[in-house]
């Protein structure tokens, strides 16, 4: 049984990373600059009206599909 030598490495301190960016950054802090909070707060934005406006969108739909579908057999003939 070969025994292999251990190589001793430096110890990297504890970090994260920028989710934006991705460069290293404290463990407490969110994001590394202004910038990248700035960058990710508009991303979430455009995240969130975009979802709103699906959600407009395929109650429309329904809505439609409905009065399509389902009021010409609620009339009398």
């Amino acid at each position: 049984m070969s025994v292999r030598p251990t190589i001793r490495r430096n110890k990297i301190p504890d970090h994260r990373h920028c989710p934006i960016c991705g460069l290293p950054m404290a463990v407490n802090a969110d994001f590394c600059s202004e910038g990248c909070k700035k960058t990710n707060d508009e991303k979430v934005r455009r995240e969130r009206r975009a979802r709103n406006l699906s959600l407009i969108l395929y109650i429309a739909v329904m809505v439609t599909l409905f009065i399509f579908l389902f009021v010409p057999l609620l009339l009398p003939r």
